[in-house]
């Protein structure tokens, strides 16, 4: 699993990337997002997206950037 970029807490159901940017990603794997005020951020997991809690969750060992 690997974070991606994307939070949520500002605005439930609104994905903002760090740049402040909309990100109007699709691709969440059923049932997510489901995490509600706990899980605000966003992650990938066997190709598809996932919401994940933001602090320091032991699963996200990997985090993608972009160059």
């Amino acid at each position: 699993m690997a974070w991606i970029d994307g939070t949520d807490a500002a605005n439930e159901g609104v994905w903002l990337a760090e740049t402040g940017e909309e990100m109007l990603y699709t691709g969440f794997e059923a049932p997510e997002p489901d995490g509600g005020l706990k899980e605000n951020c966003m992650a990938i997991h066997s190709g598809t997206a996932v919401d994940v809690p933001c602090n320091g969750d032991p699963e996200l060992e990997y985090t993608l950037c972009e160059k």
